[in-house]
Order: C-alpha cells, then structure tokens, then sequence
C-alpha cells in the first residue's frame, strides 16, 4: 500500500513555515513545538532587530491555518472566529500571554489576537479587524505589549523600533525654596498623627517626624501641625540644605517627604497604593470607568485610566 500525506499535513507544514517568515520579518524569533502539542504551537521571544539582543520575553502561540474557504461573518472588512471551549480553559492557565494567529495559506494572510479579548459565553468569540488585526510588521509593538508583567504596575522593556523620537513623560520635580524643620514632642509620625487625627478628620499628611525630628515644606507654625511640634525650634532653610542630604536614614525621610508632597498635590486625582509604592488612578465612585484629560505636546487629549474587563462566570 502506497503511503499518503493528506492536505491537511501539508497546510500544517506550509503554516509552521510561514509564521516563521512573518515573525522574523517582525522581528521576534519563532521556536516550533513540534508534535505532539496540546494547544500552544510555539514560542515567540522578543528580540530587538537593531541589535539582534534577545529580550527572554515570550508570547505563546496558537496558529489556526485554513488552506480555503472563508471566516464566520466575514464581510469583507472584519469577521469571527469561535476558540474551542477546551482551548480557552487550557490558556487561561497559561503563565504567558498567549495569542492565536489564523493564516489562511489560499489568500498568503494572517490574523492575530490575544485570546484574552474573547467574548460572548465562555469568552470564545473573537472579533478580527482585517486592517487593525494583521499579523505582519504593523503587529510587531502590540504584541510586545503583550508581554507587561500581568500583576502590579507593568514592567520596562525595550522598544522593538528603532531611530524614532519620543518623549518621556515623567514628572518634573521642582523643590520650593524654603524647608521647614524642627523639633517635636512626638518620636514618630504614626503617634503624631493619632494626635491629628483627635480633632481632625483629614490633617495634612505632606510631613514627616522622626526620631522626633520634623521636616516639612509645609510651613507648620500656623494651622493643625503646630499641635505636634515645638513651635519655637522650627526654622525656615534652604530646600537644598536637606535635599541631598550624606546619611542614609536622613535620605530616606526626604524621599518619603517627596511622596507625601506629591501625594497632597495629587488628592482628588490619584491614590498611593503602599504595598506597591505606586500612585494609581481609583475608579470612579458612580461609573468606575475613568478618563483622563490632559494637554498634550500639541493639542488637549484624554486618555481612558480605569476600564472594566467582561469575565465570564
């Protein structure tokens, strides 16, 4: 009996080979798992294509190729495509980020999507925007984002593109011209506080006391903190006499000095999450979904901070 490769072993083999041209063409390094698989059929790891430096950043990979035919409710312009129930459970527990990329060998395209957009029962249902969706060079940035740490605040990894302005936009941080500093009956913020808050709901907290030291570019001697301070000892210096300072504990208080400062500045528009030493946009009270407007390197934008995520149940 003669031996047989079917079409579809074919398709496979052609799909491997295809995706590996695209993701090098985009810069990523595309590893096979061969057979068997149980619903990752590779790996891509990010490499910068400037340097050729290999990031150790991974995106697992599910290539579904068609040799003809067409997509669910395609109309030209966007259509679906259903996962399998057993593969969205299988990804769920996945410790990377994990994308499908539908090639359809007849027409030489591909498609990709994080399978986390999934919607509808299950979230299987994926919606694929044949301009926005490609998986070609376009694609390449998107799905390096893909790789930001999924718990905390995001972690920095280096762009894919090259010889490209950009502008960074940290806060600029301009110190007063005068500190405030001197004694006080109390060894540590925590007990000065509790005598704050005795009388006060919401005191200043832009302070801070240490072995009974206060420092503060509040001027304290009228208002709240005058009754956890030794009004007579405080004195008006220079912010450069403290900012930079030679002991390490001293260094320390300056630096939550600063967060404390910005902390008051920022009330009402972010909140200092302590386990994360981060400031973060809360959600807002009535709708959750938040949007902030701001004013741009040229013209006023907004940009949406807080957003809710469907989750099947």
């Amino acid at each position: 009996m003669s031996k047989k490769i079917t079409r579809q072993q074919l398709a496979g083999t052609q799909g491997e080979a295809f995706i590996m041209e695209r993701a090098n063409a985009m810069g990523f390094l595309f590893n096979t798992y061969g057979q068997p698989e149980a619903g990752i059929d590779g790996l891509l790891e990010l490499r910068d294509p400037s340097t050729g430096i290999m990031s150790a950043r991974l995106v697992a990979v599910q290539v579904k190729t068609t040799d003809q035919g067409s997509y669910t409710a395609d109309d030209g312009q966007c259509f679906e495509y259903l996962m399998e129930m057993e593969d969205v459970e299988y990804w769920r527990g996945c410790n990377l980020p994990v994308i499908i990329v539908l090639l359809h060998l007849g027409r030489r395209e591909a498609f990709w999507k994080s399978v986390d957009l999934g919607q509808g029962p299950g979230s299987r249902r994926l919606h694929i925007d044949r301009i926005k969706d490609k998986f070609d060079p376009s694609a390449r940035d998107a799905i390096a984002e893909l790789c930001v740490a999924k718990s905390g605040f995001g972690v920095w990894f280096p762009t894919l593109k090259g010889g490209e302005p950009g502008h960074m936009n940290l806060i600029e941080v301009i110190l007063p011209k005068h500190a405030y500093v001197g004694a006080s009956p109390f060894k540590t913020g925590r007990q000065a506080l509790a005598e704050l808050l005795e009388k006060d709901a919401r005191p200043p907290d832009d302070w801070v006391i240490r072995e009974g030291e206060f420092m503060s570019f509040r001027d304290p001697r009228e208002g709240p903190l005058a009754r956890i301070l030794d009004i007579g000892s405080i004195e008006e210096v220079s912010s450069d006499d403290i900012a930079f300072p030679d002991d390490e504990s001293d260094e320390h208080a300056v630096i939550d000095l600063l967060r404390r400062t910005l902390g008051a500045q920022l009330d009402g528009l972010l909140v200092y999450k302590r386990d994360q030493k981060a400031f973060y946009f809360p959600a807002d009270s009535e709708k959750i979904a938040r949007t902030y407007h701001y004013v741009s390197l040229k013209q006023r934008t907004s940009a949406h901070v807080v957003a809710t995520k469907r989750t099947a149940s």
